[in-house]
């Protein structure tokens, strides 16, 4: 009963390896300038098995590299991660960005590796709104359960995976940004059933109107 109990609670010991959302726009934040996150992150896996749901807090930072670059890292009690962000392209109005990302999480020890597309439009100097979209690769334990009749459990594989989200620059040094975003498995082990939906709400503090500053037209 404990291997059957183990593979049921599989969506919920791998809560971590997909909560934290990158949080940050495909602008860069300017060089020298750090921007803070504090944020609470939920994650909904579903699959033939089961549904869980979990939720942990985090924080980050996110410091400006270079005219078009910077890099974040962000750490919770499920999971740490890190990214690079190269803008490829910038106005007053929108920007396009790649950003390189890799996540640790525990308990349920994954990796997870992914290099998606942001899409940034400005509506203001309030008003932004972040869409981004790619392939993320996961790598973790497996449940077996072989013994009970049942195959292995696994979340591994790769997903195509969207997120969306406002920012609201409330001032110079502080915003809001909710952003959600969803996974469906496409190739290795996950269940073909399985539909992950995670969440973010974050409170960003610091360079959070500076990257939209000396923009070209």
């Amino acid at each position: 009963m404990r291997n059957r109990a183990l593979a049921l609670a599989l969506p919920l010991l791998c809560a971590g390896c997909f909560a934290g959302t990158p949080q940050t726009t495909a602008y860069p934040v300017p060089r020298g300038k750090v921007e803070w996150l504090g944020s609470l992150d939920g994650v909904v896996i579903a699959n033939n098995l089961t549904d869980a749901a979990g939720f942990t807090g985090g924080a980050g930072a996110r410091l400006g590299l270079g005219h078009n670059m910077d890099a974040g890292v962000r750490l919770s009690s499920t999971y740490a991660a890190a990214d690079f962000k190269l803008t490829l392209w910038k106005d007053s109005i929108a920007a396009v960005a790649l950003l390189p990302r890799v996540q640790g999480t525990w308990p349920l020890l994954a990796l997870l590796v992914e290099a998606p597309v942001l899409f940034t439009a400005r509506f203001g100097d309030v008003v932004s709104v972040n869409m981004m979209g790619g392939y993320r690769h996961l790598l973790s334990n497996t449940i077996r359960a072989e013994r009970l009749g049942d195959p292995a459990h696994s979340v591994n594989g790769g997903y195509f995976n969207v997120a969306f989200g406002p920012l609201f620059a409330i001032t110079d040094g502080f915003g809001i940004a909710p952003e959600i975003s969803g996974s469906y498995p496409i190739l290795g082990r996950a269940a073909p059933t399985t539909f992950i939906v995670s969440g973010s709400l974050g409170l960003r503090f610091g360079a959070v109107r500076p990257q939209f500053q000396d923009l070209p037209e």
